[in-house]
């Protein structure tokens, strides 16, 4: 299964492109309905010359969402609060799948094609909680999604009954002032019963 990698400078808080480069890096895309999968790696001492340290697993938790900033209270969209460590003690970091396949996701979303939430990745080191990512993020919305294709309508049935109490048993208005005109080719014919009761064919053209 494919990931995304994700390297955390926990000194300035940003996502960087890896241990050896403390250039800023791009968040994946996070599309509804999708599971992200994320392999979080901690680094510390943040430098312009040499590479980063990573964090060691061990005795670390983290916990992982998408919500809103909203004072007291917590929005959530999506979370992931529980993580698999990785035993490489040369390659630390921390796996989870998050879900964007949410009620929350669906209803912040509603009928746009995107939407803005905030990213957060909290460190949990003896239980002591530190925020070392928090990144304004735009959710999109799916194209496909579950559920969303529709089969083509059949065509519904009709009885000859039908067929003829509706398009051969018309009763059209014509008179005199208002007759029913029949055309073939460049012949043209005017058809109204007249007021005797006489049936009036006029050659128009």
């Amino acid at each position: 299964m494919s990931f995304h990698r994700l390297y955390i400078d926990t000194d300035r808080s940003l996502p960087v492109v890896g241990v050896s480069d403390s250039s800023i890096a791009e968040m994946p895309a996070f599309v509804q309905e999708d599971t992200l999968s994320l392999r979080v790696t901690l680094l510390a001492g943040f430098s312009r010359v040499s590479d980063f340290a990573p964090i060691p697993v061990s005795g670390l938790t983290l916990e992982m969402a998408l919500g809103r900033k909203v004072g007291n209270t917590s929005l959530l969209y999506t979370q992931a609060f529980s993580f698999t460590a990785s035993d490489d003690l040369a390659d630390p970091y921390f796996a989870a799948d998050l879900p964007m396949n949410t009620a929350a996701i669906a209803t912040l979303l509603g009928s746009s094609a995107q939407a803005d939430a905030y990213f957060e990745v909290k460190m949990l080191d003896g239980g002591l909680p530190r925020t070392v990512l928090s990144r304004l993020v735009r959710i999109q919305a799916a194209v496909i999604k579950d559920g969303g294709l529709e089969e083509a309508a059949l065509p519904t049935p009709i009885s000859a009954e039908t067929c003829q109490a509706l398009f051969l048993q018309r009763i059209i208005p014509a008179s005199a002032g208002n007759p029913l005109i029949l055309q073939n080719g460049s012949i043209t014919y005017a058809l109204y019963p007249d007021t005797d009761g006489s049936f009036q064919t006029v050659r128009l053209t």
